[in-house]
């Protein structure tokens, strides 16, 4: 055989067992928590135990559904959250342990950023920002206990004026007519419209220290005047909160627990829910589209550690609701339960423009991308095509 083709067989060989490898695949299953399952409060003590956090391993496995395929495509950032375009199409990461937030942005328009800048910090007046959205020519951010608002001028990649300070709740984009829209939730950290129903969705952290297995995040649709439990009742109108009553076992507010609704969709208890993004791309297989991903950055209050995971909560294609379950998405972070041990928090997805989606890893100050088969065989064929070029300029090169 010509000893250029065997190189390049070689090389090709090689690449593609790199490929095969750097995940390991798993048949996702339905993940279905019901509330007649759920143990009486206090069923086991309440742990404390945070997560040891180690660097990422050179040789780590991701488990990931088949044809899905995961890369690192940013570092170096300091506990980065959440994650947003801008309408110029850079990608701003909150930084809030930073007081920042990073621009990121594609020099070459090849889909991947390759510059970033500081895009606002706290000279602008920033309160550790987590969330972001621009509306019209506004840019709010969501900070501990009130939502900012800068005018945003098209193009920039830099706030230059301080943000005004004014706590809402729910308000018109121009601050006025401040209203509670939904309550009795604890912490619904991630909020999304749903891309066909625009029904407005929320992934919300529940309460500690009733045990290992209370109570639940959850996934659910939200509507305005609803009561979701917090802090007298726990997903349903039956579970009153022991830790709120009085010493005859009545609730301090059974009308506010009478009035408890029931979450969509229930979450594994500790798993610290956080982002939470709609599938509006085309990249991945039909039965992902219109549905959601959202992040777990993991447990403290559960005797063997828990979440540290991506997971995907599907919705019935005719109805454009969730089916009622969760199943894991990518996995691998957490190396030991029982420590609990790993080497990455999920918190923020965005879907990219390509359709594939990325995360943030706030552990350890990582982005990933994750993508279906034919974005990564594109990358294949851009290896091979190079690999090719090479060999041919070394033939060349040999012939003179």
């Amino acid at each position: 055989m010509n000893c250029h083709v065997f190189s390049f067989l070689f090389v090709l060989s090689v690449y593609f067992q790199n490929i095969q490898s750097e995940n390991i695949t798993f048949v996702p299953s339905p993940i279905c928590i019901n509330i007649g399952d759920l143990p009486a409060p206090y069923n086991t003590t309440s742990a404390e135990k945070d997560a040891k956090l180690y660097p990422v391993p050179l040789d780590h496995k991701f488990f990931i559904p088949e044809d899905f395929s995961t890369r690192l495509i940013a570092s170096n950032f300091t506990r980065p959250r959440y994650l947003l375009y801008t309408p110029s199409g850079d990608i701003l990461v909150s930084e809030p342990s930073a007081n920042r937030i990073t621009c990121l942005i594609d020099t070459n328009n090849d889909g991947y950023p390759d510059q970033r800048t500081i895009f606002a910090d706290a000279s602008n007046g920033l309160n550790r920002a987590y969330s972001m959205v621009f509306v019209d020519d506004y840019f709010y951010i969501a900070s501990f206990g009130d939502i900012r608002r800068y005018k945003w001028i098209s193009g920039s990649r830099q706030i230059s004026d301080d943000l005004p300070q004014s706590s809402v709740q729910q308000a018109n984009l121009d601050g006025t007519n401040q209203i509670t829209f939904a309550y009795g939730l604890r912490n619904p950290v991630g909020l999304a419209f749903h891309p066909i129903t625009n029904e407005l969705y929320t992934a919300n952290q529940e309460r500690d220290e009733l045990g290992d297995d209370l109570v639940p995040d959850f996934f659910t649709r939200i509507q305005q005047d609803e009561f979701y439990g917090f802090p007298y009742a726990y997903l349903s109108a039956d579970l009153v909160e022991p830790r709120r009553t009085f010493p005859n076992g009545t609730s301090e507010r059974p009308d506010l627990v009478s009035k408890t609704r029931t979450p969509d969709v229930l979450l594994q208890a500790h798993s610290a829910v956080l982002g939470m993004q709609f599938y509006t791309g085309t990249q991945f297989p039909k039965r992902y589209r219109d549905g959601a991903f959202a992040a777990f950055h993991g447990s403290w209050n559960k005797n063997a550690g828990t979440g540290y995971k991506i997971v995907f909560i599907p919705f019935d294609s005719h109805t454009n609701r969730p089916i009622g379950y969760y199943e894991d998405f990518v996995t691998g972070f957490l190396t030991n339960p029982e420590g609990p041990d790993t080497f990455g928090t999920p918190v923020g997805l965005l879907v990219l423009k390509d359709g594939t989606l990325v995360f943030t890893d706030d552990g350890n100050g990582m982005i990933y991308q994750v993508q279906y088969k034919s974005t990564a065989i594109r990358h294949v064929f851009s290896i091979v095509l190079l690999t090719i070029c090479a060999l041919y300029a070394r033939f060349l090169c040999m012939c003179e």
